[in-house]
């Protein structure tokens, strides 16, 4: 860049100073002409009269036919003795100094210039061809001597737009080379980095360049190779971090099971003694924790390994959510959670509160298609996280709404809702935010990751949000296609 802004002020200043050395010599060379025609004019004038040129009653004609703008003039006698004109001392000395300068052109340039003097002495002759005098007269020629106003004024303005024409081109042209240098590496840069916003490493950056553009696209391709590395390696640890996931919650639950039958014998047992008896249930509580979490752990592998599949079937959505009301209230019960109660709505804009029991005796109509067992999954996990977080005496509140493109359902809770800036973060994986809120609950932050997972497999969106009176709020949208059933 700092080259072409010198290169530029370079050819400008170049490029000005030959047009100012050009418009100077074609001002001398246009002015030398006018000149010259004018001497010519008057030495032709001089022929006409003859011996009257000597009379002063000629020097009106002869100063309008030689201005003084364009040089000066003097009449004089064969001897040099100056009778009048424009220039009235000797200029020469002697009639021999007058013989030998008659009809010769002297020129002598000006030092330092560009032009210089023309003298020139025409012999006056009388009637009988014999000298009786001499004019002689003198012109200057440089760029604005001998020249008309409007040329003078022309080439004044052309002098000081030269510098501004020639800057302007040659900014044009080196921006011009300057933008065909650059397009290819910035638009090969470009590229690169549309693919890699798109998640595609497999490529080679191969557009070169002797210039820093060369230098970054040679930096550019070495951190694309770099990152396609780092990024392999962490597919690879991220894709055994999985399989080993997947096999520990597999090979877990053999022995796991193993436990808890032999914790269920002693459980059984009449005769077991209240210590023992209280280390069996002790066993069983926490090999029920385990199970729950080996759950998790394979449902989120199988959920980012892809082995899952949405199977969605005719469902009667008032028939399921009653049937899955009434098993939420057993956990709501066991949790010393008041109540889980439901609102339920089919008409857009619309949602009537009915209870289980209602939802159960109107089975059979609404039919969607949809995958249950997937809804299913993604309502037990809000429902038990709600569980987890809503106090003794609490309430949680599930709506559910049908409309023509899908279901809209939430969940609110009446706990504390979640942590100021938490709302973004709940659905990452193995995310808590107050482990203090979460102390004995052997919580690992799986649920609310599992449902957004499942929620988006299912072309859904989910949002999590605190209640204005209070509690935490859990709302997703499924995509669903109503069907009418038989």
């Amino acid at each position: 860049m700092i080259l072409s802004v010198i290169l530029i002020g370079v050819c400008s200043f170049a490029a000005t100073l030959a047009t100012y050395i050009l418009a100077a010599h074609l001002g001398v060379f246009a002015g030398q002409q006018r000149v010259m025609q004018k001497g010519a004019k008057l030495e032709a004038l001089v022929r006409v009269q003859g011996a009257a040129v000597l009379n002063r009653r000629s020097e009106r004609s002869l100063t309008k036919a030689f201005p003084r703008t364009l040089g000066v003039y003097e009449v004089m006698r064969p001897d040099g003795t100056p009778l009048y004109g424009s220039e009235t001392h000797r200029l020469y000395d002697s009639a021999q100094s007058v013989a030998r300068n008659l009809n010769i052109e002297n020129v002598q340039p000006v030092r330092g210039m560009i032009g210089g003097t023309v003298t020139r002495l025409t012999p006056v002759l009388g009637a009988s061809g014999a000298l009786v005098g001499a004019v002689y007269y003198a012109f200057s020629f440089h760029p604005f001597g001998g020249n008309t106003d409007f040329f003078r004024v022309s080439l004044v303005i052309v002098m000081l737009m030269t510098p501004f024409f020639f800057i302007g081109l040659f900014t044009y042209l080196f921006s011009r080379r300057l933008s065909r240098k650059v397009n290819g590496p910035v638009q090969a840069l470009m590229r690169a980095i549309q693919k890699i916003q798109a998640r595609d490493l497999d490529f080679v950056v191969e557009e070169k360049s002797d210039n820093e553009l060369g230098d970054l696209l040679e930096a550019f391709e070495k951190m694309r190779q770099d990152l396609k590395e780092a990024l392999l390696r962490q597919w690879a640890l991220e894709e055994e971090r999985r399989e080993l996931l997947a096999a520990i919650s597999h090979d877990v639950r053999t022995p796991l099971t193993m436990i808890r039958g032999h914790a269920e014998l002693l459980d059984e047992m009449d005769e077991l003694p209240s210590t023992a008896a209280r280390y069996a249930e002790t066993i069983l509580r926490n090999v029920d924790r385990v199970t729950h979490l080996m759950s998790d752990f394979h449902t989120v592998a199988e959920l980012e390994r892809g082995q899952f599949a949405i199977r969605p079937r005719l469902v009667a959505l008032r028939e399921f959510l009653g049937a899955k009301v009434v098993e939420y209230q057993t956990w709501a019960a066991a949790a010393d959670v008041i109540r889980v109660d439901l609102s339920y709505g089919d008409v857009p804009g619309g949602v009537n509160a009915v209870d289980e029991s209602e939802l159960l005796s109107r089975g059979g109509t609404g039919l969607i298609m949809m995958d249950p067992d997937r809804f299913a999954q993604i309502l037990d996990n809000l429902i038990a996280n709600a569980l987890r977080f809503t106090p003794r005496h609490g309430q949680i509140h599930l709506s559910v709404e049908q409309r023509e493109d899908g279901l809209s359902v939430r969940v609110q809770d009446s706990g504390r809702g979640f942590m100021a800036g938490d709302e973004s973060k709940v659905f990452r994986k193995f995310y808590q935010s107050d482990p203090s809120r979460t102390e004995g609950e052997h919580h690992r932050g799986l649920g609310l990751y599992i449902v957004k997972t499942l929620v988006e497999a299912c072309g859904g969106t989910i949002a999590a949000r605190n209640a204005p009176t209070g509690g935490a709020i859990v709302e997703f949208f499924l995509p669903v296609s109503p069907s009418s059933g038989p």
